[in-house]
């Protein structure tokens, strides 16, 4: 179970992707989040230089998926948030992600 991968070697990122994906299916949105979130965390951790980055990415096809994911999802959260006239409640996830583009020069 990716619950079993997370607590051989929690810094691992896709095991957390993956269990996300996993809690997103079965409803319990919070649970994923927390589970993006920490993707997210990892990620911004190890990146180290802004190059280093961009080559982890550019060379890993599962990191490149599971950011394509994060990032879509977080400019849909994004956008519907902006329809409501309401920026101030975004999540963490989104949060981080603005700052992992920027890190990136990515365009969020």
């Amino acid at each position: 179970s990716y619950s079993s991968l997370i607590k051989l070697d929690p810094e691992r990122p896709m095991p957390h992707f993956r269990r996300a994906k996993v809690l997103l299916k079965q409803g319990n949105k919070a649970e994923a989040e927390a589970e993006f979130s920490e993707v997210l965390r990892i990620w911004q951790s190890n990146c180290g230089q802004t190059s280093d980055c961009r080559d982890y990415f550019r060379k890993n096809e599962a990191a490149q998926l599971a950011f394509r994911f994060i990032h879509e999802r977080s400019k849909e959260e994004l956008g519907a948030l902006r329809d409501q006239q309401d920026d101030q409640t975004k999540s963490v996830v989104v949060t981080e992600m603005e700052h992992l583009c920027k890190q990136l020069d990515v365009a969020f």
